[in-house]
């Protein structure tokens, strides 16, 4: 939120630059900081007059995205409040509206060439602008940018000197702006045979966000598969570990993605709805999340762990070049053998799990120097700290959902952080967990806690707070949680909740005084919506 650096400009990619060398790219930015300007200062109405961007954008289209930069629906007044949480925002400074200061903002450090809003931009430029990919004649994807022009020839002329050899055209109002004439001429063209705004997809997926919106986002997985497939050269995706299984598993979606961005005076919420795919992963409760000690500053719950596990040792075997099953050892170092803890049957209420050597205390140090670690390989060094294999034991023990949290800080002693976790299986979910606290003890000193609590597993750093979690907390009665994760589902895939205002003040960031208005944020996804939230104040 901060005007002291100059804000990000990326170049437009290879294959969809508007015109040649410096003068393209600098009608690109100035487009994307036009865009970017109206996320942070437009709303979006789902009833406007005149003529929609999203009208003059072809039928093939396979993403869009809008801005309006009229602040209609009190977007205005809320936009302003919030931002003037921070005392450094370009709101508090200049005159005019909301949009003129932060665009001014915005443009002020452009360069090459160097960008005035106030002379070159504000004359013309109208209160919405849009940006699209689409597929041409040929099969080919490419890009346009479409802005409001009140003025045509002063847009015609603002435009030229920033790229001349863009591509631009005028219709109803808009400013058409792709890589050629050509380009420019034929997305008109098509768009007035068949529009995506004419699509009933695209029109019953807006209509799925309620409210008003700061900025709307809208993707079609089939299209962008076609799109990826039908790119030059290699793709950011296709460079990825098992990329082209990726380009291929996309193409089989059928489903599109709608999000929008909406703003009040106290936080910022993008709201995501995804509309026919089938989810692959199951959602699970909440209730893990929400019953959390009161005092909870961090938290993150997931559902189907394992498959996360699984995927993340996949990849990265694959990226190290290497087969899962070879993770146990390199060059003959192998896992130090423990033996293995007698599982305790789960009882109700808080159990305790029994130490491995009766009469031994719970934190002493160890009696052996731990062994080295001499592989570089992430996935062996995991299993040499703590004594689990991935992704079968460390999928064993995180079951069918997991909750992790941080419940703060003391002096002297571990900061309080817990696992707990709902197994298939209890007792061996025990048994592992037995066998990584005594593997982390004998390397680190430190003697974790393992406790049953009904059918759950809880693993934490000390047993006060292992108990504090095995109990009914009412974090959810909370108002930062209940702000920060509003309108949270009773069944998520993911969950995360994180108190800002009680973890900045720990992180150094003297110069940026911005960040103390910065109170919490929360994110969920469920079984077919997911929204996240920045809460200030």
């Amino acid at each position: 939120m901060t005007t002291a650096n100059p804000p990000h400009r990326p170049a437009a990619p290879r294959g969809t630059a508007l015109g040649g060398g410096a003068r393209a790219t600098a009608l690109t930015t100035a487009v994307a900081l036009v865009l970017a300007g109206g996320v942070a200062t437009a709303a979006y109405r789902s009833a406007t007059t005149g003529t929609a961007p999203a009208a003059l954008v072809p039928a093939s289209a396979f993403a869009f995205a809008q801005v309006d930069l009229d602040l209609a629906s009190g977007q205005d007044q809320a936009l302003s409040a919030f931002l003037g949480h921070f005392p450094d925002a370009p709101t508090r400074i200049g005159h005019g509206s909301v949009r003129d200061k932060v665009l001014t903002a915005i443009f002020r450090d452009s360069s090459d060439p160097h960008v005035d809003y106030v002379r070159d931009v504000r004359p013309w430029l109208g209160d919405r602008a849009a940006v699209a990919g689409w597929i041409d004649g040929h099969g080919k994807a490419q890009a346009e940018f479409l802005l409001r022009s009140t003025d045509d020839a002063k847009a015609r002329r603002s435009l030229h000197r920033l790229a001349p050899s863009a591509g631009v055209t005028f219709r109803s109002g808009y400013a058409v702006i792709s890589s050629s004439p050509a380009l420019a001429e034929q997305s008109a063209t098509e768009a007035h045979r068949a529009s995506l705004a004419d699509s009933p997809g695209y029109r019953h997926d807006v209509g799925t966000l309620s409210g008003p919106q700061v900025a709307l986002a809208w993707a079609d997985y089939r299209g962008l598969a076609r799109a990826i497939d039908t790119a030059s050269g290699l793709t950011p995706l296709r460079l990825l570990p098992g990329g082209a299984a990726m380009t291929s598993r996309l193409g089989t979606l059928k489903g599109r993605e709608v999000a929008g961005v909406h703003v009040t005076r106290t936080y910022a919420e993008l709201d995501v709805r995804t509309i026919g795919t089938a989810r692959t992963t199951a959602a699970s409760p909440s209730t893990l999340l929400r019953q959390l000690p009161d005092g909870t500053i961090a938290a993150a719950e997931i559902s189907q762990p394992g498959i996360i596990v699984t995927a993340v040792t996949s990849g990265l075997s694959a990226f190290l070049g290497m087969a899962t099953a070879g993770v146990a050892g390199v060059a003959g170092q192998t896992v130090p053998a423990v033996p293995a803890v007698p599982a305790v049957p789960a009882t109700p209420g808080f159990a305790p799990y029994i130490p491995t050597s009766p009469g031994q205390p719970a934190q002493q140090a160890p009696t052996e120097a731990p062994p080295v670690m001499r592989t570089l390989d992430p996935l062996a060094r995991i299993q040499q700290a703590t004594g689990l294999s991935l992704p079968g034991e460390a999928g064993t023990l995180l079951g069918s959902e997991a909750v992790i949290s941080y419940g703060g800080l003391h002096p002297g002693a571990l900061p309080d952080v817990a696992l707990r976790s709902h197994p298939r299986d209890l007792a061996q979910a025990q048994t592992l967990a037995g066998h990584s606290r005594d593997v982390i003890a004998r390397r680190t000193g430190v003697r974790v806690t393992v406790a049953a609590t009904g059918g759950d597993l809880v693993v934490a750093t000390t047993p006060a707070y292992a108990a504090a979690v095995a109990a009914t907390g009412h974090l959810a009665a909370q108002p930062m949680f209940a702000t920060a994760l509003g309108g949270l589902p009773a069944q998520v895939t993911f969950a995360a909740y994180v108190n800002l205002a009680d973890i900045l003040p720990l992180l150094p960031h003297a110069a940026n005084r911005d960040v103390d208005h910065l109170k919490a944020f929360g994110m969920w996804s469920g079984v077919d919506t997911a929204q996240a939230r920045l809460v200030v104040g």
